[in-house]
C-alpha cells in the first residue's frame, strides 16, 4: 500500500514534521520507503507536561533506532500565548513554524513536509467558514514555497489503515479526545452529525476548495503587489482603491511575508482598506503581532521591536527581528564612530521621548525631528539607539558629530545588521 505518490525531482533532504502521532509516523515512514533522504523535526510545545515530553522521547529513539537524522526543540507555547495574549493553539503554531523556518533559512532542509490529511482539510475549511473566513481561508491547506503536504489526499482511515499493515509505531495524544479544542470538538461532535445527513460532505468540500484556489490564482494576477522589505512589506496606496476583492488580496500578499501566524478576520481588512481616507500616520495593530501604518505613499506593515535598554558594548546583540553587531568598522560599512569618545554610561536602548542628536556643525536637533529629514523607513525608528541620557551618539542611521572619527581616532567601529 503506498499513502501517497511523491514524484521529487527537486529536494534533496526533506524535513518530516513528525509529533509522534499516527499521521505524522505515517508520513515519516513513507518517505523513507520510497528511498528520500529526509530529517525528522520534532517540536515539544511545553503543553502537555510529562506526556509531551515522553512524545519528544518516543520520536528521537525511533529515529535514533532507525538510524534517521533529527532535530528537534522545546518551546513554551503557554508562556508565549500569555505575552502575545493569542490562544494556545495560535502560540504553538507560531512557535513551531518558527522554528520550521529556521532549519529552512540555515540550509538544513530543502523543504519541510507536515502530515495534513483530507480529514484536516475539511475541518480547518469548517473552522474557516464558522470563523467568518474570506477566500483565503476557504481555500484551505495546501502547498506554498518551503512546504508541502503530502498526504492531502489521504483520509484518516486510510492512513490508520497504513500504519496497521506496515506495523508502524505511534503515540496517541490525551488531549485529543477533549471537546474543549475546537478542532477535536467538530471532529468528535459536529462531523459525525453531519455525516448522517450528506454522507459526501469531504468531497463537496474538496471541489469547493479546488474551485476557491482557481479564483486566487486570478487573484494573484490581478492584485497590485507590496514592495517586501527584509524587516517590513509597503503596500501602495493605490492598492486599497482596486475592486475589494482584489484589494484585500493585495493586503493578504502585504502579510504573509511577516508571519505565518497572523489570523485576519473580516474586520481587520475593513480596518485595513479604511486607511485609505484616514489621515497619515493612523496606526492599526493587528493578529500575528503585526502593526500597519499608513503613510505618505503606502501602507506599512511590519514586526514591532520589543524594547531593549542594555550597557553598550562591542558584541551583538539580538532584537526582536533584528541582530545587531558593534565590530569594528571594515571598507564598505555605513556607520563608522570613535568607540574612545563613546562615555561608558552610554546604554545601547530603545528611543526615548527627548532623545536628540548633536549635528555636524554644531546644535542639536530632536531624533524624530532628524528621522523625519533623512525620510528614515518607520519601522527603523524602532531599532534602538547607542544613547548617554537622552543625547544620542549612534542611530540606524547615522552617528553623532560628538562621536564621529578624527585624525586622533585609533579604535573605529561600526553598528550593522547581521542575518539572523
Amino acid at each position: 500500500m503506498s499513502l501517497f505518490a511523491w514524484n521529487n525531482g527537486i529536494y534533496n533532504t526533506v524535513g518530516v514534521a513528525v509529533s509522534g502521532g499516527v499521521d505524522s509516523m505515517c508520513l515519516l515512514q513513507a518517505f523513507l520507503s520510497m528511498g528520500q533522504s529526509v530529517v525528522a523535526i520534532h517540536v515539544e510545545h511545553g503543553i502537555r507536561g510529562q506526556a509531551s515530553k515522553e512524545d519528544m522521547a518516543f520520536v528521537r529513539d525511533y529515529c535514533l533506532g532507525h538510524n534517521i537524522p533529527f532535530a528537534a526543540t522545546e518551546v513554551d507555547a503557554l508562556g508565549y500565548a500569555q505575552d502575545k495574549g493569542i490562544g494556545v493553539e495560535m502560540a504553538a503554531r507560531e512557535l513551531r513554524y518558527q522554528y520550521f523556518e529556521h532549519l529552512l533559512a540555515t540550509n538544513q532542509v530543502d523543504v519541510i513536509a507536515t502530515a495534513h490529511h483530507l480529514d484536516d482539510q475539511v475541518e480547518t475549511v469548517l473552522m474557516h467558514l464558522l470563523r467568518g473566513a474570506g477566500i483565503r481561508g476557504l481555500g484551505g491547506i495546501g502547498d506554498r514555497e518551503g512546504y508541502v503536504r503530502p498526504m492531502i489526499g489521504c483520509t484518516r482511515k486510510e492512513i490508520l489503515a497504513y500504519a496497521s499493515q506496515n506495523r508502524i509505531p505511534y503515540r496517541e495524544d490525551s488531549t485529543n479526545s477533549d471537546t474543549i479544542y475546537r478542532r477535536n470538538w467538530m471532529r468528535q461532535v459536529l462531523l459525525p452529525l453531519v455525516e448522517t445527513r450528506y454522507p459526501s460532505y469531504r468531497s463537496a468540500i474538496v471541489k469547493m476548495t479546488r474551485a476557491i484556489r482557481e479564483q486566487r490564482e486570478l487573484l494573484d494576477e490581478l492584485a497590485v503587489r507590496p514592495q517586501v522589505e527584509p524587516h517590513w512589506v509597503n503596500l501602495p496606496l493605490k492598492a486599497l482603491d482596486q475592486p475589494v476583492a482584489l484589494a484585500k488580496w493585495s493586503i493578504y500578499l502585504s502579510l504573509m511575508p511577516l508571519t505565518h501566524a497572523v489570523d485576519l478576520e473580516e474586520i481587520h481588512y475593513e480596518e485595513i482598506l479604511a486607511l485609505g481616507g484616514k489621515p497619515n500616520g493612523t496606526t492599526l495593530h493587528l493578529a500575528g503581532d503585526v502593526v500597519c501604518r499608513k503613510g505618505g505613499d503606502g501602507v506599512l506593515f511590519w514586526r514591532p521591536t520589543p524594547s531593549v535598554d542594555l550597557p553598550f558594548a562591542p558584541g551583538r546583540y539580538e532584537v526582536g527581528d533584528y541582530r545587531l553587531v558593534v565590530r569594528p568598522y571594515r571598507e564598505g560599512d555605513r556607520l563608522r564612530f570613535d568607540l574612545d569618545k563613546i562615555p561608558p554610561t552610554a546604554r545601547l536602548r530603545t528611543r526615548a521621548h527627548g532623545d536628540f542628536i548633536p549635528k555636524f556643525g554644531g546644535g542639536t536637533k530632536s531624533l524624530g525631528d532628524y528621522y523625519t529629514d533623512v525620510k528614515l523607513a518607520y519601522p527603523l525608528r524602532e531599532l534602538p539607539v547607542v544613547a548617554a541620557d537622552h543625547q544620542v551618539l549612534v542611530c540606524p542611521h547615522d552617528v553623532a558629530a560628538t562621536v564621529a572619527e578624527d585624525a586622533k581616532t585609533t579604535k573605529l567601529y561600526t553598528l550593522v545588521e547581521e542575518e539572523l
